[in-house]
């Protein structure tokens, strides 16, 4: 065995260590120093972090492999070309495939050029995981140099044949697309790490950016993870079979569906706007799950919508919707608030709380006989909470709860006698639609600590807040947007099942669909208080 360098020194083998405290020994396999940028994001996170190392740098001696002209010609043609005009259409921002040198950030770290023949050398550098980035390497072949396997991005090592990432998403006009992260451990792939979000509209560019940018990200969770438990969970999911390219004939097929759908979307969009509305009933007792019948529906002006509505019952039985109002031609959003009276309905809205920066989601609750807002205000870069000084409409800053993160729909819940927050964070190069973090604290007021497993879910079907959680029946509940195939499509209720500071598990149990209203096409809300239901609602609005 050759004597190992200084840098590998510096990073000793986790066998017979503390365990946790030893950073991973990690291996980046590679068909050269140049990479794409979400590559060069990982390494970069990697040798930024304290529970793992990239001790070596295996280069593949080769080329990948390639099918026969002919095959290529009638199977990936029109695939590939559809690709390149994709990319001068739509380019990326930030753009994940940039060409990026990784010489510069693993400066000090052994190389080796190896035939792919010969990749069991790699055994002698007594590696926790290997990370494939190669198209020469096939992780299958890997799997056995590193103790916990070799890891890729779906779709992205030894994958020069298969469709590219995010493409027949796309294409067919799926709600979400999934990336995945494969493990290979003697021989078997598993899933380590999988995450769906929203699929674009069009640009198949802007897709496949979106999925690489959260592998980076989920690769990086899974070495933390591996480093802080000793293992690391394998998706109850089975690994998605490998997709090919499609033939030319398919994707024609595919590519006038698309422009179909394309182009009708652009004429609905032009003659008609996507508004929002709530819709509210007064009940004795809470209806049955799923009953949504006789619910008075409050239309604004066809120039704004109202959403993200709360209620608030005050002591003196009078009844308050707080929402967000927007005006189309403004760049932000304010909230507003209207009494509603059982017997006259919904009054005059007024305004609330404004600021130079966009607000919604006006989560309102109480504590220690005090009115407290949680809006959201992701363009400011804090989540902030205010203090009613004057009910209901003079609120005043108490203070940041988080600050430096892009955060939206925050939503606060006591439980046992501490305070979760839960809250969408934006992931770097995706969207606000996708990650559920988790922070407690001692009261509303903070310090708040983020959950030792954040992002505690990162699925776009069900991450992001839709109103207050609520018990039912002893058990505590969690509405979450389905933001498949669109924002804020239907309302996910969740049965949360563990809820610590170290682990959270919710079992999804019901989905509200906007069915009980023909105008209707999503819900994305929903909040209760005592004896009144509020969601709300989208229909589409002809503008001439």
């Amino acid at each position: 065995m050759q004597q190992r360098t200084e840098r590998e020194r510096a990073t000793p083998s986790r066998t017979g260590t503390a365990g946790a405290f030893a950073p991973l020994r990690v291996g980046l396999l590679v068909d050269a120093p140049i990479q794409p940028a979400w590559a060069a994001r990982l390494v970069s996170g990697i040798e930024a972090s304290t529970f793992a190392r990239i001790v070596v740098v295996a280069k593949a001696v080769g080329s990948p492999r390639r099918e026969p002209l002919s095959r290529r010609l009638w199977r990936g043609l029109f695939h590939d070309l559809y690709l390149r005009l994709d990319e001068g259409f739509f380019p990326g921002a930030p753009d994940a495939l940039a060409p990026t040198d990784l010489r510069p950030l693993l400066a000090g770290c052994p190389e080796m050029e190896i035939p792919a023949a010969e990749i069991d050398r790699l055994r002698q550098h007594d590696l926790d995981v290997a990370i494939v980035l190669s198209r020469v390497f096939r992780p299958v072949d890997c799997s056995r140099i590193a103790r916990h396997g070799a890891w890729s991005l779906r779709g992205w090592a030894g994958a020069g044949s298969e469709a590219a990432p995010g493409l027949l998403e796309v294409l067919r006009g799926d709600g979400s697309t999934a990336v995945e992260i494969d493990a290979w451990t003697s021989g078997t792939r598993r899933v380590i790490g999988r995450s769906h979000g929203p699929t674009e509209d069009v640009s198949v560019r802007c897709n496949r950016d979106r999925l690489c940018w959260k592998g980076s990200a989920l690769l990086l969770r899974g070495l933390r993870d591996l480093a802080e438990r000793g293992t690391v969970a394998t998706d109850a999911a089975p690994p998605a079979p490998p997709v090919r390219k499609p033939t030319n004939l398919a994707m024609f097929g595919l590519f006038v569906r698309h422009a179909v759908r394309y182009a009708r979307k652009k004429v609905l969009d032009f003659l008609t706007n996507e508004q929002w509305y709530p819709a509210y009933r007064f009940e004795d007792a809470p209806g049955a799950p799923g009953d949504f019948a006789g619910l008075v529906e409050v239309m604004p002006p066809k120039d704004r919508y109202w959403a993200d509505p709360f209620p608030v019952r005050t002591r003196d039985g009078r009844t308050y919707l707080f929402f967000e109002e927007f005006r189309y031609k403004d760049p932000k959003g304010r909230i507003l608030a209207m009494e509603i009276d059982r017997e006259k309905g919904a009054g005059s809205p007024f305004p609330v709380l404004e600021r130079d920066y966009h607000l919604s989601y006006p989560h309102v609750f109480e504590w220690q006989g005090q009115y407290y807002m949680l809006p959201e205000g992701s363009q400011n870069g804090t989540v902030t909470l205010f203090r009613c000084v004057s009910f209901p409409d003079r609120w005043v800053e108490e203070r940041d709860l988080l600050t430096g993160v892009h955060a939206v729909d925050a939503t606060l819940e006591e439980v046992d006698g501490r305070w979760w927050m839960f809250v969408n964070v934006t992931a770097y190069g995706a969207g606000n639609r996708d990650e559920l973090h988790l922070y407690h604290a001692d009261t509303p007021l903070g310090p708040w600590t983020p959950h030792a497993s954040n992002p505690v879910k990162s699925d776009c079907r069900g991450a992001r807040p839709a109103g207050r959680l609520f018990r039912r029946d002893g058990q505590l509940f969690r509405p979450a947007q389905n933001c498949a195939g669109g924002y804020g499509s239907s309302i996910v209720i969740h049965r949360i099942d563990v809820l610590t500071p170290n682990d959270f598990r919710e079992t999804p149990v019901a989905e509200v669909l906007p069915d009980w209203d023909p105008k209707a096409r999503r819900t994305h809300t929903i909040n209760r208080c005592e004896g009144f239901l509020v969601l709300d609602l989208l229909r589409r609005r002809r503008r001439f």
